[in-house]
């Protein structure tokens, strides 16, 4: 018996085993049971006993039938996979971004694209990246190119802008725009182009700056696309109405203009000049709907416009009266009254209409003795005639403003802190624009107390131990001051530099809790009393450091300085503060890192400015101790390596330098003491770090040759230290033509100079282009490290054959002239001197901010009114030359702001036969103004000492450069004062 039917006879005998125990356990739970199978059981046991009869009868035909059944059902099953998966159409949609509005406010504007994006990748592979030219279609037509940009995103980029507000149909076709194996949800779309819209940007009521007579009403508006003016012309319409809103004053509209920019995106609508009337009124500007752009397309939808306040004839109003204090040009604060009022009102008119009183400190109705404190005079509607009679006129004294008409009018005046003053501005005031003050307006207010003040005069922390070592002190208001003087050890001097910010003339300390200056001085304080000046005035007292300079031993001369507000009565200090580190030292110090990081440390007398020769120069580490020490040399010099070595304790922190009792120390790596390179031009080539390492300039002759030509290039060679000998270095240069291609490779040696010369002679086919010149250091034999290089140009050179030129209407070497109707004319010409009739003529104009030349009078200064601050370029319509080779273009000049421009007209000329050009230029100096004044002093004007007298020469000139006689001009000499008002 095999093991394999050993294993399944017990497995058999295993299972009767457990069904013999199931049915005793059955028989004793549940009792007998009988069961008779159905009907099928029966049927299929007869199927099975025939089936076995028949495999016993003829075994070789059940074996094939039993593989064929086999077969078939594998067959099934693999047939049924292969269904599931088979391969099926990609399903996609897509979504779409209707182009924006053009951005017309850059030059040379592009249209936006038209994106079509697909979920999923669709394009096929070989028009990726590609131009589009079937299986796509749009309506109504526009010339324009589809592309793929990547396998998902179908661009359509138009030949022109899109027009304005259209409906678009476009149809993807099912075959050749997508790959094969792709389907989309849909193969239409429609998208619509951005509309024509409006805004208003502003609506305000305008009053002109020069004529006051001169007031309009402008609504500034703006648009998605260029407007029509004569569109929005006939859509406008302004109509006055009365202070309450209603029509009764506005049944017909007002005059009015319409201007627009050179782009046409921005309009204002500017109404007549209008007259002030007697109350406030609004005015309605109205701009219905069915605005045009000048591109074409559906107007505007919506009706815009704006209701705009006109002030009436007593709309002037005083809004505020200030009560401050400013500085003036001695650093004084002085007392200030500010008036602010609606409108511009002038220095004169104002001084006239405000007076001002200093209140009394009690209300006289008040009985003697109830006035404990003083009285609070906040309602200046109970101050009367009685009042008064018991208050003290107050001086007003005007302070110049920059302009003769103002809004804000400032005057000084002198009183007592904490009293209270009365200020009123009498009925029909004007302004500059006729707007009077319809009621008297008046106002009480407190005058500020002055600030209490301490100040350490001067700025830096340097004193020359030459000079009189002394500081000054500033104070106000403050009885004593307290001055506290902490001399900084030598040895602390670490310290000082770690544990403090150490910006020079502000130091604070970074631990202040933990670490101050009793941690690295020796304090000493003095109290000196200020003399009553009264209050505001200031005090100015000096303090001598000499003193601490003498006594101990080492140096002495660092020193941090605090200066605060004392009470002697109650020994206590009070008030501002103000602290200074201060350096009473001879020697100035200068210290610079090298490109092979080492140290040089230049020492010289502050005194003299001279190099000083045997000074002590320590670098000091975090921990106090000197990593290194020299001695400077006659030069002042001193030569440290490089510190990279020096770590932790050790790592350097300070230079410390000192002769006798002399100190002067520098921070390193500290930012405020590094030189500003901003000051300074500071580009070319980089430091090499190698002393040794070489680097090369090529240069050659011309830079441009013919083919057959032989160009000459130099070579400097120089090491980074400039001391290495360079005496039969051995380096190879190679040519390269503009193919790339390696042409000659040429060994030489240096000579002790370093000056070498490479030479090579093209040949009269040699390709044009860019060649060039590389130059190698030899190492091992083979070209190494690169040097340097250069490259020229190989071209072939073809004369024209014809000449342009180009001359404005109107010419000045010397002078300017009008912009007004201004045009060129050019002349083309064959290379012999014949006519190039039907020529296409291109040309553009460009307008610079510019001034004349006016020979003769350099010495003289002049100033521009119509200065331009803005650059414009544009292109101007193409034509063709006539008969006798000459074309004329209209410059229109009158349309962009006027101001003083210089002028360069550009124009090309082109062949009959291809796109050669020829071109030519004019250029000159357009303004509209008549003349110019200018003045040549005597002297300089930039500072006069006082009585120091100075004359100026004037002159005025015409647009031809020359004298031109001026009737009726006006001098006016202003004085600038500069207040923080």
């Amino acid at each position: 018996m095999s093991p394999r039917f050993a294993r399944f006879a017990a497995a058999r005998a295993r299972l009767a085993q457990w069904y013999r125990s199931l049915a005793q356990f059955l028989k004793v739970t549940v009792g007998d049971v009988a069961w008779a199978p159905p009907p099928w059981v029966g049927f299929l046991r007869a199927r099975a006993a025939a089936l076995r009869a028949r495999a016993a009868a003829d075994p070789r035909a059940f074996r094939r039938n039993a593989i064929a059944a086999a077969v078939g059902f594998v067959a099934l099953v693999t047939a049924l996979q292969l269904w599931r998966h088979r391969s099926r159409p990609v399903r996609t949609d897509f979504s779409v971004t209707a182009p924006a509005a053009t951005d017309f406010t850059v030059d040379n504007p592009k249209p936006k694209p038209l994106r079509v994006v697909f979920e999923s990748s669709v394009a096929p592979l070989r028009t990726v990246g590609r131009v589009v030219t079937t299986g796509v279609d749009i309506a109504p037509k526009i010339a324009g190119t589809w592309r793929w940009v990547g396998d998902r995103e179908l661009v359509f980029d138009p030949a022109e802008d899109w027009p304005v507000g259209q409906q678009f149909s476009v149809w993807l076709h099912r075959k050749g725009l997508v790959a094969p194996t792709v389907t989309v949800e849909r193969y239409s779309f429609d998208f619509a182009t951005a509309p024509f819209t409006a805004t208003v940007s502003s609506a305000e009521f305008y009053q002109d700056p020069v004529d006051p007579n001169l007031k309009r009403v402008v609504l500034k508006l703006t648009f998605s696309h260029p407007v029509d003016t004569a569109s929005l012309a006939k859509q406008v319409s302004l109509r006055m109405e009365g202070a309450s809103g209603g029509l009764l004053q506005g049944l017909r509209s007002l005059p009015f203009t319409v201007t627009a920019d050179r782009k046409r995106l921005t309009a204002s609508v500017l109404s007549g000049p209008l007259t002030i009337p007697a109350k406030d009124a609004l005015m309605r500007v109205t701009v219905d709907a069915g605005v045009r752009s000048s591109q074409g397309g559906p107007g505007t939808d919506e009706k815009l416009g704006g209701r705009i306040q006109i002030p009436g004839l007593f709309s002037l109003a005083v809004q505020n009266a200030q009560l401050t204090l400013v500085r003036n040009e001695r650093y004084e604060p002085e007392q200030v009254l500010v008036l602010s009022t609606s409108a511009d009102v002038g220095e004169k008119d104002m001084q006239q209409s405000v007076t001002a009183w200093i209140l009394p400190v009690h209300n006289p109705s008040t009985p003697q003795d109830q006035r404990v404190r003083p009285y609070v005079w906040d309602r200046p509607e109970i101050i009367g005639p009685e009042i008064l009679e018991a208050s003290t006129r107050l001086t007003l004294r005007p302070v110049p403003a920059e302009r003769e008409y103002t809004t804000r009018q400032a005057f000084r005046y002198d009183a007592d802190p904490g009293r209270y003053i009365y200020v009123r501005v009498s009925k029909g005031l004007r302004s500059f624009g006729g707007y009077v003050l319809g009621q008297t307006w008046d106002h009480t207010a407190v005058i500020p107390p002055f600030p209490k003040e301490i100040k350490i005069l001067g700025s830096g922390s340097l004193l020359s131990l030459s000079g009189d070592r002394k500081i000054s002190i500033y104070s106000r208001d403050v009885p004593a001051l307290l001055v506290e003087v902490g001399r900084v050890l030598p040895n602390q001097l670490q310290h000082l530099v770690t544990q403090t910010s150490l910006v020079f003339g502000t130091t604070e300390f970074t631990n202040y809790a933990n670490f101050d200056a009793s941690n690295l001085t020796a304090r000493q304080a003095d109290t000196i009393p200020i003399p009553p000046l009264g209050p505001g005035k200031a005090h100015y007292q000096p303090y001598d450091l000499a003193r601490y300079l003498s006594g101990g031993a080492g140096p002495r001369g660092l020193f941090l300085l605090s200066v605060q507000g004392y009470d002697p009565i109650s020994k206590r200090t009070t008030g501002p503060m103000d602290r200074r580190l201060v350096l009473l030292t001879d020697l100035g110090l200068l210290a610079k890192k090298g490109a092979d990081s080492g140290q040089d440390v230049f020492v010289q007398s502050l005194r003299t400015g001279l190099p000083l020769a045997g000074v002590t120069v320590d670098v000091v580490g975090k921990n106090g101790l000197t990593a290194l020490s020299a001695e400077s040399d006659a030069e002042g010099h001193v030569r440290f390596p490089s510190l990279k070595s020096f770590e932790r304790e050790r790592t350097p922190v300070l230079y410390s330098v000192h002769r006798g009792e002399d100190l002067s120390f520098l921070p390193m790596d500290r930012n405020d003491r590094e030189l500003d390179l901003s000051r300074f031009d500071v580009g070319g080539v980089s430091n090499a770090l190698q002393a040794d390492k070489l680097s090369a300039y090529l240069f050659s002759d011309r830079g441009v040759y013919r083919p057959g030509d032989a160009f000459h290039v130099g070579v400097i060679v120089k090491p980074a230290d400039w001391a290495t000998p360079l005496a039969g270095i051995p380096l190879e240069a190679v040519i390269s033509d503009a193919r790339g291609l390696e042409v000659k490779r040429q060994r030489l040696r240096l000579s002790p100079q370093g000056f070498e010369e490479i030479q090579y002679t093209t040949s009269e086919a040699a390709p044009t282009g860019t060649w060039t010149i590389s130059l190698y250091i030899v190492k091992d034999g083979r070209a190494g490290a690169l040097l340097g290089s250069v490259t020229v140009q190989v071209r072939e050179f073809q004369p024209d054959r014809m000449t342009m030129a180009a001359h404005l209407s109107a010419e000045s070497v010397n002078g300017w002239v009008s912009p007004d109707g201004l045009t060129a004319r050019i002349t083309l010409k064959n290379l012999f001197g014949t006519p190039a009739a039907g020529r296409r003529v291109t040309a553009r104009v460009q307008l610079t901010p510019g001034f004349p030349t006016l020979r003769g009078l350099e010495d003289y200064r002049f100033s521009d009114p119509q200065k331009a601050k803005e650059t414009y370029s544009d292109e101007l319509p193409p034509t063709t030359t006539d008969a006798v080779g000459e074309a004329q273009f209209t410059l229109g000049l009158e349309r962009f702001a006027r101001a003083t421009y210089r002028l360069r007209f550009i124009t090309e000329g082109y062949e009959a036969e291809g796109g050669r050009t020829v071109t030519a230029e004019a250029a000159v100096v357009v303004s509209n103004q008549p003349f110019l004044v200018g003045y040549k002093p005597d002297g300089d004007l930039r500072y006069l000492h006082k009585d120091t007298e100075r004359a100026v020469e004037l002159v005025t000139v015409g647009p031809d450069g020359k004298h031109l006689g001026v009737r009726k001009l006006r001098l006016a000499r202003i004085r600038v004062t500069y207040v923080s008002v």
